[in-house]
C-alpha cells in the first residue's frame, strides 16, 4: 500500500512538473516594421503573433508615446482575453489626417496563464 501511494505521488509530481509554465510569452511583430514611415489618412496594418509554452491569457495593443501613455490624438486600443499557446493578431486602423507629423509607438502587451507579461514597442513615423 505504501509503495502504491509513493508511486502515485511520484507520478503526480512528474505530470504537474511537465505542465509548469517555464517561459514568458513571446511577441513576434510582422507589421508594421520598426521605424517605418506612414502617411496621414492611410490605413495602418498591424500584425503580430503571440505565443506561450503553455497557455495565453490576454493581450492589449495600443498606440501611445514612448513611455506607454495613451495618446488621444491617435486613439487605438485593442484588448481581449485569449487562450491556447498561439494567437494571430491582425487588425487595421485609419491614421487620422489631423495628426501632427511625429513618431508614435505601438505597444504590445501579452499575458500568459501564469500571469507572466511580455511587452514589445514598435516606433512608427507619421508624415
Amino acid at each position: 500500500m505504501k509503495t502504491l501511494k509513493l508511486l502515485s505521488i511520484l507520478l503526480s509530481t512528474i505530470l504537474f512538473s511537465c505542465n509548469k509554465d517555464k517561459n514568458e510569452p513571446t511577441i513576434t511583430v510582422a507589421q508594421p516594421a520598426n521605424h517605418s514611415n506612414h502617411s496621414l489618412g492611410n490605413m495602418l496594418h498591424i500584425e503580430a503573433t503571440f505565443e506561450d509554452d503553455v497557455d495565453l491569457k490576454s493581450y492589449s495593443v495600443f498606440i501611445g508615446d514612448f513611455d506607454g501613455n495613451h495618446t488621444h490624438d491617435f486613439h487605438y486600443l485593442s484588448d481581449s482575453n485569449i487562450s491556447g499557446n498561439s494567437y494571430e493578431f491582425h487588425e487595421h486602423t485609419m491614421i487620422p489626417d489631423t495628426l501632427n507629423s511625429m513618431e508614435y509607438y505601438i505597444h504590445f502587451n501579452v499575458t500568459d496563464a501564469a500571469d507572466k507579461v511580455t511587452s514589445e514597442r514598435i516606433m512608427i513615423h507619421i508624415m
